[in-house]
């Protein structure tokens, strides 16, 4: 089952038309979009597109939207979203959530999003699970307690009918019930991490679904004092399979960071240190189990907010709204007691950080991570802390409060190495995309390579050029020809000894550079592919023209390949190539794709390309093949005879 892409969206972008028809609102600053454009007391909120606040990244609002940013599975051509991903056979289906699933105009799965019966109408009738919760026929919630909110003649309901009917839980009374769980499909308990007693291929659900088909609480990773060190209970978490109420209560913030059975951390970035396998859980989930907040991408944990226990807000500063003397927490503490920022003075955040002077002495920086490298590609490790703007070689350099995490992850939060243990990282060095290796030479790298640092190049999988890095082989580099004269590109590689006109033929180690460099190194044309550069022209010194005739150029003429001619700068001679001595232009002129092989005869004195092997008009026998568009680039003239294509369409 594949994964969500980049910023949470799979299938949308900006060129994707708008199919819900849904308008929601949002704050510039504010995480979530709304339904309900005053929704927890938000103020100056706009209104716009259901596919507009998915692309400025914001999320469902888990108070008055909550089921838009529920996970559901769809393949990108498919007519529906399902609840599982292999409902009727699905292969290869996506995470996304229901809120892009609606703007991408899918529907709701017949088969898998309601009962058996096709009905989404909530049932009393028990269903063999025996949890139930409260509602009215047209209420928007389900609840735990019959009497939340003054609501009155509620009826219990099985929850799992409640699920089915697409009824959003209760965010006042049963605000847990989308804390993110795992459970095998023939599973007894559900559990906090997805790989909780060795279980495998485990998949992600809410506590409600899995209280609704019957799962039990795993005593293992749900309870605090077994000493597995796998998990614990969520703070204040009262969720019980009762077989006469389902309580969903918990302290979950649906403030969600990653860690791994074993890991000492938790994380904001699912791959930060290398970690692999690691489960999404609440942070006061990762509280309960031991875990302490990673260095690096968790390091805003430490921040100081303040909020009274009981509270639903944490703030910025102690005398929000006219209060005084809000007691003051870490970050940390406010997410596991179930907390969100305050929607009057969030504002004041900007990319973690409190913009008044008077605060930041009690601000910690909030670390971004760019994603730009794939943690674990050059198998370094290195040693970097939130607070440092370096990362290390050795740990007794890098401090106590450091990590031992991928060169990757640090260079993705925008470290560089440290000018005393790590300095050769910093190492200007260039390299072409694509390409092999990294080189301290710039004309070693060749045309369009670019610069960057010695420990971006190994982040990138590049390996040190065997000349002039680690200078295991040795090669003569010549200027002879200056990059960019014949304006001709091809591929060569370090250890090739030929260029080509073909990237295939040239293998995959080789990078695509000018026809003058390749020259500088002492490469000469594939017989294969590249054969009509090495065709013989004569020219002398002082001469401005390349000839096909050596009586033409002169008794100071000496013989060179035309790829050589055209290097140097030389043009075609207006008599023995383009005057009298040619044949005449066909009328014939059509397109052809650049790679369409042609042909040309290496032993005669015209320079034409021909359509066969064989042209008996022009006295070819066995012409050798190249391409179309690379005997365009070397000046050769198309056959008047055999009416090869003349140019690339």
């Amino acid at each position: 089952m594949n994964s969500l892409g980049t910023g949470g969206l799979k299938f949308a972008d900006k060129s994707t038309t708008d199919k819900s028809g849904i308008t929601v609102w949002a704050t510039a600053g504010g995480k979530y979009f709304h339904n309900n454009s005053t929704c927890s007391g938000m103020t100056g909120a706009t209104s716009g597109s259901l596919l507009q606040a998915l692309l400025a990244g914001k999320k469902a609002c888990p108070t008055c939207c909550a089921s838009a940013g529920a996970t559901v599975y769809a393949t990108k051509n498919g007519t529906y979203y399902h609840s599982k991903s292999d409902c009727s056979g699905m292969v290869g289906a996506y995470t996304l959530s229901v809120g892009e699933a609606l703007v991408l105009g899918k529907k709701s799965c017949p088969t898998c999003m309601t009962s058996s019966a096709g009905s989404t109408t909530p049932s009393t009738a028990d269903d063999g699970s025996g949890v139930y919760v409260y509602g009215t026929p047209n209420g928007k919630y389900y609840h735990t307690n019959a009497t939340c909110s003054g609501m009155s003649g509620a009826t219990r309901y099985t929850l799992k009918s409640m699920l089915l009917s697409k009824r959003a839980a209760c965010p006042v009374c049963c605000s847990g019930a989308d804390t993110v769980v795992y459970a095998t499909k023939n599973g007894t308990y559900y559990h906090s991490y997805a790989t909780c007693s060795g279980m495998k291929n485990a998949e992600a659900g809410t506590l409600a679904a899995a209280l609704a088909y019957g799962y039990k609480k795993c005593p293992s990773c749900w309870n605090s004092n077994s000493g597995t060190g796998s998990g614990g209970t969520t703070t204040g978490d009262s969720t019980t399979t009762d077989k006469t109420t389902a309580t969903t209560t918990t302290s979950s913030s649906g403030n969600y960071v990653y860690c791994t059975v074993t890991s000492k951390h938790y994380h904001t970035n699912s791959s930060c240190s290398g970690m692999t396998g690691a489960s999404r859980v609440t942070v006061a989930q990762a509280v309960a189990a031991g875990k302490t907040a990673c260095s690096v991408c968790a390091s805003a944990a430490s921040r100081t907010v303040y909020s009274y226990e009981s509270g639903t807000y944490f703030h910025a500063t102690s005398s929000c709204n006219g209060q005084s003397g809000i007691p003051k927490r870490t970050l940390e503490d406010a997410l596991a007691l179930g907390q969100k920022a305050c929607p009057t003075c969030k504002e004041k955040y900007k990319n973690g950080t409190l913009n008044s002077s008077t605060d930041k002495a009690t601000s910690a920086p909030d670390l971004v991570s760019s994603d730009k490298f794939d943690t674990g590609t050059s198998g370094i490790k290195v040693y970097a802390s939130a607070d440092d703007k370096y990362f290390h070689t050795t740990s007794s350099h890098a401090g106590s409060n450091a990590s031992r995490v991928t060169l990757e992850t640090a260079l993705n939060y925008g470290k560089k190495g440290c000018p005393s243990c790590a300095s050769s990282a910093n190492t200007t060095v260039y390299a072409v995309k694509g390409g092999k290796y990294y080189h301290y030479s710039k004309s070693c790298a060749g045309d369009g390579a670019t610069s960057g640092t010695r420990a971006e190049a190994l982040a990138y999988g590049f390996d040190p050029c065997p000349y002039c890095v680690t200078k295991t082989q040795t090669v003569e580099v010549k200027d002879t020809y200056k990059a960019g004269t014949s304006g001709i590109k091809v591929y060569a590689s370090i250890s090739g000894k030929h260029y080509h006109t073909d990237k295939t033929c040239a293998g995959s180690s080789a990078s695509y550079i000018t026809l003058e460099t390749a020259l500088n190194y002492g490469k000469t044309p594939c017989p294969s592919c590249a054969g009509s550069a090495g065709k013989t022209v004569y020219s002398s010194g002082s001469d401005k023209y390349y000839h096909s005739s050596k009586t033409c150029a002169g008794d100071d003429a000496i013989s060179g390949d035309f790829a050589k001619a055209l290097a140097l700068g030389k043009k075609e001679c207006p008599i023995c190539i383009g005057g009298s001595e040619a044949y005449e232009e066909s009328d014939i002129k059509y397109s052809a794709p650049g790679d369409t092989p042609v042909y040309v005869d290496l032993d005669s004195d015209l320079l034409y390309y021909h359509k066969n092997a064989r042209c008996s008009d022009a006295g070819l026998s066995g012409g050798t093949k190249v391409t179309l568009e690379f005997v365009l680039q070397m000046k050769y003239r198309a056959c008047p005879f055999c009416a090869p294509p003349t140019s690339v369409e």
